[in-house]
């Protein structure tokens, strides 16, 4: 048996500080899917990818004098095998 998934997660963008005068930053829409086979009754196996477009993110913040970026993660797979007894 097989089954597929499609999820999507979304942030609009947001202003560094209080006074809203840095810039907006963080918009992004990252769209994720995966696959399940079920081998058995008691065995599956599962392709995910997160991130399918590879679409660039950052997390940004202002820490008072300067505004800081740390890039979000790019496409990734994950393969993953569950037993259950």
């Amino acid at each position: 048996q097989l089954s597929y998934s499609v999820w999507a997660n979304f942030q609009s963008s947001y202003y560094l500080e209080r006074n809203n005068s840095t810039g907006r930053f963080g918009s992004y829409l990252l769209t994720h899917a995966s696959a399940t086979y079920r081998i058995n009754k008691a065995v599956s196996a599962e392709l995910q990818v997160r991130n399918l477009f590879d679409r660039y993110q950052e997390y940004v913040w202002y820490d008072g004098t300067q505004s800081l970026h740390s890039p979000g993660a790019g496409r990734a797979v994950y393969v993953s095998l569950q037993v259950r007894m």
